[in-house]
């Protein structure tokens, strides 16, 4: 499967190049959330003082995560859109991804804002040092999970709730494959990150976000993939179903 998704990727590559291209400008800027560095369940403090870690991190990054909420979530959704429109064999044509983005934007960020309160009620638990391995692998199995329900809503057009539902259980069944793919992409972006260290400027650390970027894009794919491939399944299954 990691194969036909390589090769979908390609073809939409160009198309989502702009895109790429915008969200990369963002993150070499300092325009959307990245909190890998705040490590407030690591530091081993006490409870009031991974609150106020957090609380503090909240607080002097709450521009950057409304910008982040509301045009970092659009970017990504146009590139769902993107990338389901040439799943779909259709001719990419802006106007249209747009309009259909726009469409479906309310529904994206309502689905957005319920997976990242998710993400953050569990990361509370975190704040208790002797939760914090729990928490961990409770993030790593929620993230498996959660991946498909953005494509989900972008390919059926669903509610939000609904999304998430039908999204959880492809993650469900996809579990091993996704986590084999988000530890592959996870050690390459981790190996990109490491070239800004090398050389710092501002072009070196835009063209490591656009490589950064250009493989999440393939997780999208994938995502995508997994949504239409289950859906077919489902349908060929009703179909024999009836014919017994």
């Amino acid at each position: 499967m990691f194969k036909e998704v390589w090769n979908e990727y390609k073809i939409s590559f160009k198309f989502l190049l702009p895109f790429i291209l915008l969200l990369s400008v963002f993150n070499s800027i300092g325009l959307t959330t990245n909190f890998d560095n705040s490590d407030f369940f690591t530091r081993g403090g006490s409870l009031t003082k991974n609150f106020s870690v957090f609380k503090e991190i909240m607080t002097t990054n709450y521009l950057t995560i409304l910008f982040d909420l509301f045009i970092g979530s659009l970017l990504i959704l146009t590139i769902l859109v993107i990338i389901n429109s040439i799943y779909s064999k259709n001719h990419v044509r802006y106007y249209e991804i747009f309009k259909e983005s726009k469409g479906l934007y309310l529904k994206y960020l309502v689905l957005d804002i319920i997976t990242n309160s998710i993400f953050v009620v569990v990361s509370i638990l975190g704040f208790w040092s002797v939760m914090a391995p729990v928490t961990i692998l409770l993030l790593i199995c929620l993230s498996v999970l959660l991946i498909p329900c953005e494509a989900y809503l972008v390919c059926y057009n669903t509610t939000p709730l609904e999304a998430l539902k039908k999204g959880f259980k492809v993650g469900k069944k996809y579990s091993g494959e996704i986590l084999i793919l988000c530890i592959t992409l996870g050690i390459l972006t981790g190996l990109v990150s490491l070239i800004p260290t090398v050389k710092t400027s501002m072009i070196v650390l835009l063209l490591a976000n656009i490589i950064k970027t250009s493989i999440y894009s393939y997780l999208y794919a994938y995502s995508i993939n997994i949504c239409r491939k289950e859906s077919k399944y489902n349908k060929n299954s009703k179909l024999i179903n009836n014919l017994t």
